[in-house]
């Protein structure tokens, strides 16, 4: 029972770790968001595609 909460948990956080450009960029009501977001969905599995999409979420290109 632990053992399956702990797993569950796990998914929980890697899912919210791998959506972390797009959650960013949607908090910052960046004007790139979808672009960001889809980018993120379909190749974030990679290192550096996630650092890039990251660093693009936290780009000054925010609605003021």
């Amino acid at each position: 029972m632990i053992i399956k909460l702990a797993m569950i948990i796990a998914g929980i956080v890697a899912f919210f770790i791998y959506f972390a450009p797009s959650i960013i960029a949607s908090n910052r009501e960046h004007n790139n968001f979808m672009p960001i977001f889809i980018f993120n969905a379909l190749a974030g599995w990679s290192l550096v595609v996630w650092i890039i999409c990251l660093g693009w979420a936290f780009s000054d290109n925010v609605r003021r």
